[in-house]
């Protein structure tokens, strides 16, 4: 449905008239109503008039509800005020003089999407108006077309028409008998015809036709009704026709391949509000409603409960998003709803604040017999390593989790949840990961282990040690189920890598180990324990990717590799110093390591921003200027063969002195270099202007080195596209660099094969 010339200038006119309000303060949580808008700015509602009904009824634009009408942006979650030329002039006025409270005001936008937004909710309003005038006259045409029934003798008394109704729709009175004998005269020899709405009748009278219509119309409500009335005239659903079985299998597959349970529950609230024939079909499919999630009513938390009999409960939690306008259940409010359906919970997996942790802890401290699954997450971490409680819970009190009852339990996860746990009584559990805070005893972590027969998956990240700290074992664990293992310490040394050194997986495909940055860790003995894991990612593909990044103040570094066959096979060897001097002892680390799993290796060097010569977002410090130390010698008995770097756009000598230094190959076997753009607004301090370098100063220099050639020579045809530069971001170029660059194309500079797909690139 296509708008006409009257209509797209209305839309016209509004879109230039409109205001944008954006909330501040506490108004972000609600959304601004009209009658705020009245009452604030002292503007007297003007109800429509029969004219504006009309219009309405006729599809014409326009608000007739409202003098002013608020739309809510569902993008930002600001809202916009469209009124006509003069209405909006009177708004502007009130609002120099009175702000509208909690509100910042201002024209509407054409960045970022704001105009075409507000220009499309418009478009959509209009639409959807003339869709159901047409509906509306189609209904009504319906009505009027269809027969007037004849009463009979063998019809029921009620539905009998006197002469005195008909008498008294006419507005005559009952005792005129040449009416009477007419009127009866005609309903025994006359056929019935339509009756059409707007015409008048012999008395020239519109009201009398309307009466007439009126009583019409509910005489046929009486007949459907009836239980002896014939089949209804007007055409029923076309699911009325379906069978069960048919709508069940169209309303699953409608439920098929979502991605979460937020858009589950979506589509069976739309389901489930449509009512007639779908309603009654989804409520006897009980593994619909199996999912219970807060963003539900309560009558419709009680109604999945009741409605999915005794199939087993996925229980949902997460918090309010920021901009969501619906509805949304408290912690303790969904855990009281849910509680006398715990003896069918599956699978719980909940995420709360620290106020409301003390809630959820008590909750899952009872038995929960058929509980497989079962993950809880507290948000807002500050307090990991301050605070001394939590939510009213002291932090490190213990956590009895399901009264100590392993029952059917199989998978675990708990993060940032800073209470004491004990896991020795879940050794049947196939899959448990403890991060951020956990407390433990090293004791209890290995008689848990040393029991747990069924462990592929094991992951402790951050854990807090209580007692004694962890410590290397004389005889080794074996755990030849485990297929994946994560260890890390990124908060500060606590002995992690003495339970790795204590553990024999021999069947582990996936290694994620990640230590403190001292360099007595990073010995033979680490060598040979993560050589059999990485052996096996080199079996389907032995290229790698190493990571040197800023963190801070840190410098972090990183070894990763994944296979591509069909077990999935990888690994990543993370290292956390405080200073680049110890992080440069990583590369002798995999040269150490190359020999064990099968040789040299293919080497993707990613180096972040560390080339840039700026450091960015540092806390504590403002961005400066930095000069980098980093040198293409630390890795020349690597296998490098791309190198990554974020750059800053005309700033790119740095990479230049990295990757040719002196116009020598600083890495023999490179066959890529990939520039990434740092954004501008990211840049707050420039590097040194003397280390200026366009892009293709930058290009004509890796030929060079590369190439063998000399300025302005040509480059042999057996070398050509041998090399390549990819480019991502904003990148300045020459005119003829840009004409060439435009739409992403690839094109050929000095031999060089450059790629241009994933930047736009402008003149300078």
């Amino acid at each position: 449905m296509t708008l006409n010339r009257g209509e797209r200038a209305w839309v016209a006119r509004r879109l230039a008239n409109a205001i944008t309000c954006i909330p501040i303060g506490h108004q972000k949580q609600k959304q601004l109503t009209e009658e705020e808008v009245y009452s604030q700015l002292s503007i007297t509602y003007v109800r429509p008039t029969r004219l504006a009904w009309a219009k309405l009824k006729d599809g014409a634009p326009g608000f007739p509800f409202s003098l002013v009408s608020v739309i809510p942006d569902d993008h930002t979650g600001w809202s916009w005020l469209v009124a006509d030329e003069k209405t909006t002039s009177l708004i502007k006025s009130r609002l120099q003089s009175k702000p509208l409270k909690g509100y910042t005001t201002r024209e509407v936008q054409q960045r970022e999407g704001e105009w075409h937004r507000l220009e499309q909710k418009l478009v959509e309003d209009i639409e959807s108006r003339k869709l159901q005038a047409t509906s509306s006259s189609r209904r009504a045409s319906e009505r009027t077309r269809s027969p007037v029934p004849q009463p009979t003798k063998s019809r029921p008394p009620e539905l009998e028409t006197s002469s005195t109704e008909l008498l008294a729709a006419y507005g005559e009175p009952s005792g005129s008998s040449s009416s009477s004998t007419s009127i009866a005269s005609s309903e025994k020899d006359t056929p019935a015809t339509p009756t059409v709405i707007g015409t008048s009748n012999s008395h020239g009278s519109d009201s009398v036709s309307q009466n007439l219509v009126t009583l019409h119309h509910k005489k046929q409500r009486t007949e459907l009704s009836s239980p002896l009335s014939p089949s209804p005239t007007l055409p029923s659903s076309p699911f009325d026709k379906l069978p069960f079985e048919m709508i069940a299998i169209i309303l699953k597959l409608c439920f098929n391949g979502l991605e979460s349970p937020r858009a589950h529950l979506r589509m069976l609230h739309n389901f489930h509000w449509v009512g007639g024939p779908i309603r009654r079909v989804l409520s006897r499919l009980p593994t619909l409603w199996t999912t219970i999630h807060p963003a539900s009513s309560t009558v419709f938390i009680t109604t999945a409960i009741d409605l999915s009999q005794s199939y087993p409960l996925s229980i949902e939690y997460v918090p309010k998003p920021e901009r969501s306008k619906g509805g949304w259940q408290g912690v303790e409010c969904f855990i009281q709803m849910v509680q006398e359906a715990r003896d069918r919970w599956e699978s719980v997996n909940a995420t709360v604040n620290p106020k409301s942790f003390a809630a959820l802890t008590r909750a899952l401290e009872k038995p929960a017999p058929l509980l497989r699954s079962l993950r809880v997450s507290v948000t807002d971490a500050g307090w990991v390593l301050d605070s001394p409680r939590l939510g009213g819970r002291s932090i490190g009190t213990p956590f009895q989790l399901l009264g100590g009852k392993q029952g059917n339990l199989r998978h675990l996860k708990l993060q940032n949840t800073p209470c004491f746990f004990d896991p020795t009584p879940f050794t049947l559990l196939t899959s448990i990961v403890l991060a951020d805070g956990v407390r433990m005893r090293y004791q209890d972590v290995l008689n848990f282990l040393s029991n747990s027969t069924q462990l592929e998956e094991l992951g402790l990240v951050d854990v807090k040690f209580i007692g004694v700290p962890p410590h290397e074992l004389e005889q080794p664990l074996l755990l030849p189920d485990l297929k994946q293992l994560v260890l890390g310490e990124r908060l500060g040394e606590n002995g992690i890598l003495n339970l790795f050194h204590s553990i024999r997986a021999t069947n582990c495909d996936n290694l994620s180990l990640e230590v403190q940055g001292v360099e007595q860790l990073l010995g033979q003995k680490l060598v040979e324990s993560v050589a059999p894991i990485i052996r096996k990612t080199f079996e389907t593909d032995n290229a790698t990717i190493l990571h040197f990044r800023h963190h801070q103040r840190l410098n972090a570094v990183s070894w990763e590799g994944a296979g591509e066959g069909d077990r999935p096979c990888g690994f990543r060897l993370g290292f956390i110093g405080d200073g680049l001097a110890q992080a440069i002892v990583f590369p002798d680390f995999v040269n150490r390591v190359l020999p064990l799993v099968g040789g040299a290796c293919e080497i993707k060097l990613n180096v972040e921003d560390l080339l840039s010569g700026t450091i960015r977002g540092t806390i504590g410090f403002e961005d400066i200027q930095a000069t980098p130390t980093l040198l293409p010698s630390l890795f020349q008995t690597l296998t490098v063969t791309e190198v990554v770097a974020e750059v800053v756009d005309g700033y790119s000598y740095y990479l230049k002195e990295f990757v040719a230094p002196d116009l020598r190959k600083g890495f023999p076997a490179l066959r890529c270099v990939t520039l990434r753009a740092i954004p501008s607004d990211e840049v707050v301090v420039k590097p040194d202007p003397a280390v200026q370098c366009r892009l293709e100063d930058f290009i004509d220099a890796i030929s060079q080195t590369y190439y063998g050639v000399a300025p302005g020579e040509e480059v042999p045809a057996e070398k050509r596209n041998s090399l390549s530069v990819k480019l991502e971001g904003r990148f300045g170029v020459e005119a003829a660099t840009q004409t060439e660059l435009v739409g992403g194309r690839v094109i050929e500079r000095a031999g060089i094969r450059v790629e241009g797909s994933g930047a736009s690139v402008y003149c300078i």
